[in-house]
């Protein structure tokens, strides 16, 4: 398996660990090897913690089962509790009496799960029994068993030929509705779909629109863009009445370029570190690659806090140093407030508005760290 993979993985081992700690001593039972297998005939009796190259369950676990693995989680035989499980591939033969939670690049449900299932990555296929509700954020998705409640579909492509008791929905670029699949309520779907006629609905077809979005939903979203753009106007004026020397010292004589720099070193600075620590971890084994994953997570996580706090803080002095190019304003309220609406004005461009927001934060960023020497004349707010 490339480098890369394994870092990402034991990484995540190392953040499962520490939600671990969230549970009362003696409530949980650690396994960390490089391949974990439950026997046929042993009882685990509580919950399981346990990360390695391969999990293999083949006995009895009677809580949950919180695991990660390099290579592949295979349950072919009972976890009572829930599943939370992170792996490249990841096959449920047995049975999970509770929900399933799992992030991998192929999920084969075969068996039984009792609760609902939430899937995230590459593949879903289903030729078993989900009890519940089934959502998925896939590149494929392909059911062949049985779905006690709705599919709910992110993919790009699918393929229902099994049985759905509830809805089926979402988004699918390209659906396939076999002649063999009974849907029992409606199939509502964005995207080409092909269904047999055949194939048996207990409701309707259709494809979403914008009518099927509640107004108040519709309301709600426009009031929050509303509330965001009036919190970001009125934090221009807020900053230079309170910390007007802070404002002076970030706004200044330094240009676009520089904060651009800044914010660039930063941001690859904090990358490399992170990815360093990956690297070292996927290099390790056992407890030191869990103790590795752990100051890994725990710093990705730091990092990411304290970007987006530069970026809010930043975003004052920058959005009155765009404004202050956009012709002659009369003050910095004046080019604060240009800057704003002309950032917010390129954001909702098709194609490259999200490389305007990227380059406005990188900006921001740079606003933050990159500050002019205090003058004489500079007082404190």
């Amino acid at each position: 398996m490339p480098r890369f993979r394994r870092a990402s993985v034991a990484a995540l081992i190392g953040l499962v660990a520490a939600l671990s700690l969230a549970i009362p001593a003696g409530a949980v039972e650690e396994a960390v090897s490089d391949i974990v297998i439950i026997r046929d005939g042993d009882v685990v009796s509580g919950d399981l913690l346990a990360g390695g190259n391969k999990l293999l369950i083949r006995g009895i676990i009677e809580g949950d089962l919180v695991a990660t693995a390099f290579e592949v989680i295979e349950v072919e035989g009972t976890v009572a509790g829930d599943l939370i499980a992170v792996a490249p591939r990841i096959e449920i033969r047995g049975t999970v009496g509770g929900s399933v939670r799992a992030l991998s690049m192929r999920t084969i449900i075969d068996g039984r799960v009792g609760g609902d299932v939430i899937v995230a990555g590459g593949t879903l296929r289903v030729t078993g029994v989900v009890t519940d509700d089934a959502r998925a954020s896939v590149v494929a998705a392909h059911n062949d068993g049985e779905i006690g409640g709705d599919l709910v579909l992110r993919a790009f492509r699918a393929t229902v030929e099994g049985v759905v008791v509830g809805d089926l929905e979402g988004s699918v670029r390209s659906l396939t509705v076999g002649g063999e699949a009974t849907i029992g309520g409606d199939v509502v779907v964005r995207g080409r779909a092909d269904i047999a006629d055949s194939a048996e609905i207990g409701g309707r077809a259709r494809s979403p629109d914008a009518s099927a979005v509640p107004l108040r939903a519709r309301s709600y979203g426009v009031l929050g863009v509303l509330v965001a753009l009036s919190i970001w106007l009125l934090a221009g004026p807020a900053v230079l009445w309170v910390a007007p020397a802070w404002l002076d010292r970030h706004r200044g004589r330094p240009v676009i370029g520089r904060w651009v720099g800044a914010g660039s070193v930063a941001l690859v600075g904090a990358v490399a570190v992170i990815g360093g620590l990956g690297a070292l971890t996927a290099a390790s084994s056992g407890e030191g690659a869990v103790v590795l994953g752990v100051v890994t997570a725990v710093l990705a996580l730091s990092a990411i806090v304290l970007i987006a706090i530069a970026a809010l803080l930043g975003a004052v002095p920058a959005a009155m140093q765009i404004g202050g190019y956009l012709g002659s304003p009369s003050g910095p309220v004046s080019a604060h407030v240009r800057g704003v609406v002309a950032v917010t004005a390129l954001a909702w461009v098709p194609v490259i508005g999200g490389w305007v927001v990227a380059a406005f934060l990188v900006v921001a960023m740079g606003a933050t760290i990159v500050r002019r020497p205090a003058s004489a004349g500079d007082t404190e707010a």
